[in-house]
């Protein structure tokens, strides 16, 4: 048909990270506005937490 199984779910992953950089992106937005208190890494540290657990169901 001009194209494969395998090119079709890179391309789904690449628009699902895309996606997952934009979110974390308006989380960093949104926590540095109202989170200004905390220091940036403790935001990153929780991000990354909630990104791994997420990360993690899709994997299984």
């Amino acid at each position: 048909y001009g194209f494969d199984i395998e090119s079709l779910q890179r391309s789904q992953e690449a628009t699902i990270s895309s996606q997952n950089d934009n979110i974390l992106a308006l989380i960093l937005s949104i926590s540095s506005m109202t989170l200004g208190v905390l220091r940036i890494d403790d935001i990153l540290v929780l991000i990354l937490s909630i990104s791994s657990t997420t990360l993690g169901d899709f994997n299984s």
